[in-house]
């Protein structure tokens, strides 16, 4: 214990302690401030005049405030507080207080003061003041929006069953669709296993229909590098899913996706096992493997020789509204390459490479069909460099790099059976040139190396084909992300057309706009205020009589040092309509904060509203609650 006063008095004859003149008073890790106070050593008991004490989450300030040996704090004439300002910007005042400390705080009544104007009463409330996590009622939702008219979400009690698991119950209830229940599981046990498990049911009313979805996902690991992990996601109808969705990402979710995997990973090999199991709800496909084994030996050096193997086997079973088919297959791969140079500047790469596969049947129906094939490559690449030999304004030099590469391939024709299953995939006879030059460009300004921008070609010659051998030729360009524009695009060239066949693209401007002087601090520039930190991109892209052209914009503004926001926007230039728009504000109230945000995409759209208390943001006003005051005619 630690007091500190103007004056103190101590009666050693009844171990009383009296403290007069900004007191101070700690004990353990509680402290008291107060005019006057009163306590007793032995019996570990006082009280405080006009005194104030700290909590975790802010203050308590009463004319009166008692204490007993239980640790049980007793306030008459009491606010709480997490405003740091005297006078605070709000409080929660009440007439009597009881603060059982890492419990809960009862309180009789509650009257919500904004500025010394009470806004909101209640006859008595309770809450949990136990630090960590606590079981209890959750703060629900309340909104509407286009596609499910008014509703209140998130009516829910959690439930802490231990320190490595928890369960949510909850109810949502929605204007346009009816009641959905769900129930949601939590556990994580650190460096072991962790995990989730969700339940929907859906009670709907118009029209009448019960649906319902389940999904987790459990990661967990074992000795000698071995792991599982697993996710998975099923609904009752394919549409479950995005009529439900609250956020863009739902609304643009198109398959249902759910895997299992083991894996092992040693110095020499890696091995995996999995199912995976995809359902597309629009095509009503369902593409399921189960299993599929991996096995992936460690390459390994020969002085210069590098050889490889890996091994698989899958099992895969395709449904639709048609019909289901099942196939199964064994690929096996080995690979040799060798590497070296020749003057130091050219260097060699060969690479043999053979694969030999099983699978169930080929296309005349005849049973464990035998696929194998080799191919061999050779490459060789250097490196290039030149220099400008004049200054172009700022820049002193200009260094170009050069990487020009060849390579042959050569895959012989070995008779294989026909065969309509990719995994078992028949090697083609092929030889063929492949061609490939990489410029890339620098600039030398004072004693900073920019770099400026690259320009990549590809292309490659049938050495079978008698006519019309080479391919075309494909561009790449871009400019460095350095710079306030980027630009990106890319080509491909008709050698025997002499025309360019398809093109696309994109060009970005990115910029930050000062709105206008401000003495707030700004020793970090990326935070700063008084400023709109934007960007523009243009996408195209054009093949053959099919063109598409979008423009996006993204910008992050701090206006003032207590205004910020965010807003994004995509339109479709063809169409000549928006894909999505969004936008977001945010005011700082010190205490408090503020957020009014509005999100369309396609024909669904969605606003909110929300104030609430940073330290305490259970405690809050949302757009529903406010839709809910107003008279019909006023909304």
């Amino acid at each position: 214990m630690q007091l500190n006063a103007d004056s103190i008095i101590y009666y050693s004859d009844t171990s009383i302690l009296q403290a007069f003149g900004h007191v101070k008073l700690k004990t353990g890790k509680d402290t008291f401030y107060g005019d006057s106070v009163y306590y007793s050593t032995d019996l570990k008991l006082g009280i405080g005049f006009n005194a104030e004490t700290n909590q975790e989450k802010g203050r308590i300030i009463g004319k009166e405030i008692y204490r007993d040996s239980g640790n049980v704090i007793y306030v008459k004439g009491g606010i709480f507080t997490s405003c740091d300002k005297n006078p605070p910007h709000y409080v929660f005042a009440s007439k009597k207080m009881k603060l059982i400390k890492d419990n809960m705080a009862i309180v009789e009544p509650l009257v919500l003061k904004i500025h010394s104007v009470p806004v909101f009463a209640v006859p008595f409330w309770f809450f949990p003041v136990k630090t960590g996590r606590k079981s209890g009622l959750l703060t629900p939702h309340i909104g509407s929006n286009s596609y499910d008219g008014k509703y209140i979400r998130n009516i829910a009690y959690y439930l802490v069953l231990n320190n490595y698991a928890d369960i949510t119950f909850s109810m949502d209830l929605i204007e346009k669709r009816g009641a959905r229940f769900g129930i949601s599981g939590v556990y994580n046990l650190y460096k072991h296993f962790n995990g989730t498990i969700t339940y929907t049911r859906a009670e709907e009313f118009w029209p009448r229909a019960m649906r319902w979805s389940i999904s987790g996902h459990h990661e967990q690991k074992f000795p000698h590098n071995t792991r599982f992990t697993s996710s998975f996601e099923y609904y009752s109808d394919y549409n479950y899913e995005n009529d439900y969705a609250q956020t863009t990402v739902d609304w643009l979710k198109k398959e249902m996706h759910s895997y299992a995997s083991l894996s092992k990973t040693t110095k020499f090999f890696t091995s995996s096992a999995s199912i995976d199991d995809r359902i597309n709800p629009v095509t009503k496909e369902r593409i399921t493997d189960m299993p599929l084994v991996n096995l992936y030996f460690s390459s390994f050096n020969i002085w210069k020789l590098r050889a490889g193997y890996s091994a698989s086997f899958l099992y895969k079973r395709t449904k639709d509204s048609v019909s289901t088919t099942s196939r199964w297959g064994q690929r096996n791969a080995a690979s040799f390459s060798y590497a070296f140079s020749l003057f130091r500047y050219i260097r060699f790469t060969d690479i043999l490479s053979s694969n030999w596969s099983v699978i169930d049947r080929d296309t005349s129906q005849k049973r464990f069909a035998f696929i194998k094939g080799v191919s061999f490559s050779q490459g060789i690449k250097t490196t290039l460099y030149g220099y400008s030999v004049f200054k172009i304004g700022p820049i002193e030099k200009i260094r170009h790099t050069f990487n020009p590469s060849v390579s042959l391939s050569y895959t012989p024709e070995i008779e294989n059976p026909v065969c309509d299953f990719n995994y078992g995939s028949i090697p083609v006879r092929n030889e063929s040139v492949n061609f490939q030059a990489g410029n890339r460009f620098d600039a030398k300004i004072g004693e900073k190396a920019v770099h400026l921008f690259d320009l990549n070609l590809s292309s490659s010659c049938n050495l079978l084909k008698e006519e019309n051998k080479f391919s075309d030729i494909n561009i790449n360009g871009s400019l460095s992300q350095s710079l306030p524009i980027s630009i990106r695009g890319n080509a491909i060239y008709a050698v025997y057309d002499k025309k360019i066949s398809s093109y696309g693209g994109n060009i970005g401007f990115h910029s930050i706009i000062r709105l206008f002087k401000n003495d707030f601090s700004e020793q970090d520039s990326s935070t700063s205020q008084n400023k709109i930190s934007f960007s523009i991109n243009y996408n195209f892209n054009r093949q053959a009589d099919n063109s598409n052209q979008n423009l996006q914009i993204n910008a992050n503004y701090n206006l003032t040092k207590t205004i910020s926001g965010s807003a994004a926007a995509a339109y479709d230039l063809a169409k000549g309509q928006f894909l999505s728009r969004s936008f977001s504000l945010v005011k700082d109230l010190h205490c408090w904060e503020a957020m009014f945000s509005y999100t369309k995409y396609g024909t669904k759209w969605d606003y909110n509203f929300r104030i609430w208390i940073k330290k305490l943001p259970d405690i809050k006003v949302e757009k529903g609650l406010v839709q809910s005051i107003l008279p019909e005619s006023a909304r």
